[in-house]
């Protein structure tokens, strides 16, 4: 039940050397697969903006689900080609070279895109050189692993396909992490959800039936990600880091007749019990609460509505501890994901913005949030999105414990399920007890 590749055949097209694709509007710039399911090639994704990409080529939206160039989009009139000397290699319009494989000299005869997903080079002896499955972007298909050190990033936006915010990985130590990365640089910041396989987790797969697990190096199951069944006969599937840092395994219909038009969610990380993200912040800074706080923060600062590190206000109220407490650590992390700046900077001027959950509450209030995203122009543009994100913060770090949302609600705020009412003054509750 728990084999990590296909026993069918892996049928395919041969490109032959030499051939080469072009990226055009409106017109055919693909390599399908033998069943069409999939195709290789350029897609406009912004305007004269085109990405080498693989994707579901049978349903309507033309889901991606791989990219070459993510960072780097290029214009029309942009070639990609395989050459006589095996080297497979995108150059833009003028002739740049923008990306590559660095497989000249070794041996390929023929590229495929299989209905696998997998886009290859391969040799005369049909062993593949180089796939995608071993480069992937934010996604990952059926029959396709990561290894230790292998990496997914989420993409920037759900409209901008740049490397985003979030990573998903298979850690050097063999455990499995959902983390926050140093953006702009995409080094690991901070976990937010993992499975400890310590020193034992070798491989993640996600096998054709829909499971989700780690091995070690021998093959023998460590952990059960997901255990979701999926028929491969009736249903596309794919398992996506989303923009927003919530890693989901989707189906698609492919009778599309009964198809509701859009991928739906057969499994996500919030459906995964967690761990403490209070533990696990403190156990990365070092333990212990007073350590997630800098030397100069106290609780009686001059001017300032109390400590706003990740630690919820129960901790130094002597309050009941709930799970809320999580809830709290996560909203103060989704603050500095959208702001891009940590909950406390001591180095401006002005002490308004000293606190990120205090400014952000105030310009939220008074209708000013373009204040903190003057040099995002992209932000500017979709103030709407950027809002709901805000207020859901906001009520993540309602210091009401009570008035928190559990997980599940804030995930169904975060995709659109439910609606974001207007949040409260977080501080509101904490000031009329003391």
């Amino acid at each position: 039940m728990f084999l990590p590749f296909s026993t069918l055949a892996q049928t395919s097209k041969n490109i032959s050397l030499g051939s080469s694709l072009t990226a055009l509007k409106d017109g055919d710039s693909s390599w399908p697969s033998p069943s069409g399911e999939f195709a290789f090639g350029f897609r406009e994704v912004a305007k004269d903006g085109f990405l080498l990409a693989i994707w579901f080529d049978e349903i309507p939206n033309k889901t991606i689900v791989w990219s070459a160039n993510r960072d780097n989009l290029v214009p029309k009139g942009s070639k990609v080609e395989l050459t006589v000397d095996g080297e497979f290699i995108l150059n833009d319009a003028t002739g740049k070279r923008i990306w590559y494989t660095q497989s000249a000299g070794s041996g390929v005869a023929y590229a495929s895109m299989l209905d696998t997903g997998n886009f290859v080079l391969a040799n005369r002896s049909s062993s593949y050189v180089w796939e995608s499955f071993s480069h992937p972007t934010d996604t990952i298909l059926p029959s396709q692993t990561l290894n230790q050190n292998g990496i997914l990033y989420a993409r920037y936006t759900a409209t901008n396909y740049s490397t985003g915010r979030f990573l998903f990985s298979l850690q050097p130590d063999g455990n499995l992490v959902l983390a926050t990365t140093n953006f702009p640089q995409d080094t690991l910041n901070e976990a937010y959800w993992s499975v400890e396989n310590p020193n034992t987790g070798f491989r993640f797969i996600f096998n054709e039936s829909g499971f989700m697990y780690v091995t070690s190096k021998n093959g023998s199951l460590l952990s059960t990600i997901s255990s979701t069944m999926v028929s491969m006969k009736d249903f596309y599937q794919r398992a996506t880091l989303e923009y927003n840092g919530v890693f989901r395994h989707y189906v698609y219909p492919k009778n599309t007749s009964s198809s509701s038009g859009r991928w739906d969610m057969a499994w996500s990380t919030s459906s995964y019990e967690p761990p403490n993200i209070c533990t696990s912040i403190m156990e990365s800074r070092g333990g212990g609460a007073s350590k997630l706080l800098r030397i100069d923060q106290t609780l009686t600062m001059t001017g300032i509505r109390g400590t706003k590190g990740y630690v919820a206000p129960e901790w130094f109220k002597r309050l009941p501890i709930t799970a809320k407490v999580d809830i709290y650590s996560y909203g103060i992390l989704l603050l500095e994901i959208i702001f891009c700046r940590k909950h406390f900077d001591a180095a401006v001027e002005d002490e308004g913005p000293t606190i990120l959950a205090d400014w952000a509450y105030d310009c939220y209030k008074q209708n000013q949030l373009h204040q903190l995203f003057k040099n995002n122009d992209e932000a500017m543009h979709d103030m709407k999105m950027v809002e709901k994100y805000v207020m859901i913060a906001i009520w993540c770090i309602q210091e009401d414990p009570s008035l928190r949302p559990n997980m599940k609600k804030v995930t169904l705020m975060l995709e659109g399920t439910v609606e974001v009412s207007a949040p409260p003054d977080p501080s509101s509750f904490i000031s009329s007890i003391l």
